[in-house]
């Protein structure tokens, strides 16, 4: 039996007199999930083992309530690395038309880093065809 999940992110813009809102919607049948909440302390990392293809992901969604940075593959030369300012989500889908935020290496880890003084929460959401 198949398992269909729906990942929906919407965006509402209100200026002056006008209010403006889209929604991304991607659903994905028997789809890989790679979902992280936690919290990294101050000054210092969590790191996750993944097999994430980036050929097949279709969905990602990033957050944190606090300045972060998320390397990718970091065994000293990361394959990528994004940093999230605080409240600013990265949010991609592959109907998008622009390439994905994690770039173009398969991952094998995802390590992010605080390096303020306070500890941060971290959203992580990623969804792939499945391999």
């Amino acid at each position: 039996m198949s398992n269909t999940s729906t990942f929906t992110f919407t965006v509402t813009c209100t200026g002056g007199n006008e209010q403006k809102s889209s929604t991304l919607t991607q659903s994905l049948t028997d789809c890989t999930t790679f979902e992280h909440a936690t919290t990294v302390d101050a000054s210092s990392s969590v790191t996750y083992t993944e097999t994430i293809d980036i050929s097949q992901v279709k969905f990602l969604f990033i957050k944190a309530d606090g300045v972060i940075t998320l390397k990718g593959n970091d065994d000293g030369t990361p394959d990528v690395t994004i940093v999230l300012a605080s409240g600013h989500p990265v949010v991609w889908d592959a109907d998008m038309g622009t390439s994905c935020p994690l770039g173009s290496v398969d991952l094998t880890s995802i390590k992010f880093t605080n390096a303020t003084a306070a500890g941060i929460d971290v959203y992580f959401l990623c969804a792939q065809d499945p391999a």
